[in-house]
């Protein structure tokens, strides 16, 4: 079952490179609903021991492929702040660093630097710019 799976997501990776001129991010879907985007320039995707590594300018995310549900390449639309500023959540940066847990929305333009993030509370997940 696993050399299916993996003999798929590399099928569905050479046929995502070949059309991904044009996409700026790659999003990874994990099985639980967790989302990572990636930067697709420069990105390199290599498959190890049951892994998907991603390597982008020197920093590398591990992710187990049992794990993965499906990835997708997306062009950056609707960036929001979520509607209810009073909600707390996971921040991310666009390669899948938590950089902060169980912040306040409200407070995300005073406590990070500018730039794009996900926020990932409960099962909602949204993106976020912050200038």
């Amino acid at each position: 079952m696993k050399k299916l799976f993996l003999t798929l997501v590399v099928a569905v990776a050479t046929v995502m490179t070949a059309n991904a001129s044009g996409y700026e991010y790659l999003t990874i879907q994990k099985s639980d609903g967790t989302m990572i985007s990636l930067a697709s320039s420069g990105l390199t995707i290599t498959f190890e021991n049951g892994n998907l590594i991603a390597t982008q300018n020197g920093e590398t995310t591990t992710l187990e492929l049992n794990s993965l549900s499906k990835m997708f390449f997306a062009e950056t639309t609707d960036i929001q702040m979520p509607s209810n500023a009073l909600e707390t959540g996971d921040v991310f940066d666009l390669q899948g660093r938590r950089v902060a847990s169980k912040m306040q929305l409200k407070n995300l333009q005073n406590q990070l630097p500018k730039g794009f993030y996900i926020v990932k509370n409960g099962q909602k997940t949204v993106k976020v710019t912050i200038k």
